[in-house]
């Protein structure tokens, strides 16, 4: 295929996945060391041993969010199991996303384009405090490029003959990222940018221990701290908060959950009618258990508008103004499976697709995975 042989598609992704496995491998050393330290059970796990292994550190939700670039400046739950960590419990968690974004909505005010890629690291580390209550902090780094996934994306569309007309217009791997209201530049990123994104804590309650017919129920709470750069979109520069709920059944080897929240967001934009409304989210999600290493599941996801900027109206009254990213709900579809494949550690992969006309409010693809460990501290 000829875009296998474009120098930016090769280097790009290269340059993008050296680091990412140095962070993956940072995360490792230093979870080894520590599980070393506290336990002796750091010799690879064999089948008859993961049967040994509770079900509900493995089984559950996919955790991944919305990845649009606009609704990634603000907070949003990732779903989780419902089960809080044991007391004295600590979980170390790095989840990776290579996301590809393109929409133009040139003619439209306000107007926003978005032809980017992101990969998007996050750190996150959570305690179990005591026996129903888990603290945790999520730090993510931002990473804005012209990425590697244009010429794969392409290829595929034309291979079923479903060539978006607008990739086709645009330059492949470039960085262009703008969203403009009344003459007023809210966002213009044109080039790479790397940095810190807003850090978040967030906390579980589990209110109701899982029993043969009462599943379990845990309440969240976060706030997001103002630690990222928005002129580079990297954050919104605002605090917001969150409240959600996670519901979650095991029966044998199956899995359900289902849960959601709201955001209070803070507003980043200069015009007052891009103030963000409350962002309202769930999630429906189904795994089984395929043996003592392996899981498979799928969820489905929807997002709500930021704002509704459909109720105003436009110096012609025949047309309502509307911008899809921010007033469009996002339904999307996770797949992806996971590996136990040691004592107290698990790997994670995914892959997300937008549905339902939802193309605007979400990323056109995204890659997940995350590699995480588990161990005691006292």
């Amino acid at each position: 295929m000829p875009f296998l042989c474009r120098p930016n598609w090769v280097f790009a992704g290269l340059r993008m996945w050296i680091g990412v496995a140095a962070g993956v491998l940072l995360v490792a050393a230093v979870c080894a060391a520590a599980e070393k330290k506290g336990s002796a059970q750091s010799d690879r796990m064999t089948s008859s041993q993961a049967e040994l292994m509770d079900p509900r550190e493995i089984l559950g939700p996919l955790p991944i969010r919305n990845l649009q670039p606009i609704h990634l400046l603000f907070f949003e739950f990732t779903p989780e199991r419902a089960y809080a960590l044991r007391k004295g419990r600590l979980q170390v968690r790095l989840d990776v996303t290579e996301t590809n974004t393109l929409l133009d909505d040139t003619g439209k005010d306000p107007f926003f384009k978005a032809d980017a890629e992101m990969t998007r690291v996050t750190g996150r580390f959570k305690y179990g405090l005591t026996r129903r209550l888990t603290l945790g902090v999520n730090v993510p780094i931002v990473y804005i490029h012209g990425g590697f996934l244009d010429g794969f994306i392409e290829a595929v569309e034309r291979s079923i003959d479903r060539l978006r007309g607008d990739r086709e217009a645009e330059t492949a791997n470039q960085v262009d990222i703008r969203l403009i209201d009344g003459g007023t530049t809210e966002i213009d990123v044109r080039e790479d940018t790397f940095g810190v994104g807003d850090v978040s804590l967030e906390g579980l309650f589990q209110v109701f221990q899982e029993t043969f017919w009462i599943p379990a129920v845990s309440l969240r709470l976060a706030v997001k701290f103002p630690t990222g750069e928005f002129s580079d979109l990297h954050g919104s520069g605002e605090y917001d908060g969150a409240a959600g709920v996670a519901i979650q059944k095991i029966w044998g080897r199956w899995s359900v959950s289902v849960g959601g929240g709201v955001t209070l967001p803070g507003n980043p934009f200069q015009t007052l009618r891009l103030k963000p409304d409350p962002i309202l989210y769930g999630h429906f999600s189904l795994e089984r258990l395929l043996s003592a290493e392996w899981s498979i599941g799928g969820q489905l996801k929807i997002v709500g508008g930021l704002m509704d900027l459909d109720a105003e109206e436009s110096a012609d009254p025949n047309i309502v103004l509307r911008v899809r990213p921010l007033t469009d709900r996002s339904y999307e579809i996770n797949l992806g499976a996971k590996w136990a494949f040691r004592q107290g550690w698990l790997a994670q992969f995914g892959i997300v697709q937008d549905f339902k006309n939802s193309a605007a409010v979400d990323a056109d693809f995204s890659l997940y995975f995350s590699l995480g460990s588990q161990f005691d501290l006292r």
